[in-house]
């Protein structure tokens, strides 16, 4: 059993805070204002889906995972994603994308984004009807998923650090 069904809460909190801040972050890192609107519109309709997935479940995230809202979130991140890129190619120096730390994490998150759903959406309608191997199969596709979107985040990281100077 996941942790995060005997956890419902921390994960629900933790979903809300990631998908915010990833929102924020997209938002301050575009430059055109009718995008940015399109962020904002994005991540209002994220808080939308949060209460109305809220409702569903009688405000019990003590219980129960927000799916719906996580579903929404996946999709509304991913827009926000490609919106980000499609205000990348408007910079003048197109060739420096790679030492964006933003774009690599942009990846990380959209091949996760794109990916785990299709992965819970089968958990949940094949779930207690599969065999155990099938069940295996699918906790490594999520682990796979998760260390090739912490790779890549970590690669952007790498690719862009700072060369030190060390005085001897």
């Amino acid at each position: 059993e996941y942790i995060a069904q005997k956890n419902w809460v921390i994960h629900n909190i933790y979903d809300f805070f990631l998908f915010s801040i990833l929102f924020y972050v997209f938002y301050k890192h575009i430059y055109n204002t009718l995008r940015r609107n399109i962020i904002t519109t994005l991540y209002i309709l994220f808080l939308l889906a949060e209460v109305g997935n809220l409702i569903y479940v009688d405000f019990d995230i003590f219980q129960f995972n927000l799916v719906y809202s996580y579903f929404a979130g996946c999709v509304l991140i991913v827009l926000s994603i490609l919106y980000y890129g499609i205000d990348l190619l408007y910079l003048k120096n197109i060739n420096s994308l790679s030492k964006k730390p933003l774009v690599w994490i942009s990846i990380g998150y959209m091949i996760f984004f794109v990916s785990y759903p299709v992965i819970q959406l089968t958990n949940v309608f094949v779930g207690s009807d599969a065999s155990t191997s099938f069940n295996n199969t699918l906790r490594f596709a999520h682990f796979i998923l998760v260390v090739l979107m912490y790779i890549l985040i970590a690669l952007g990281f790498l690719w862009n650090r700072k060369k030190f100077k060390f005085l001897y």
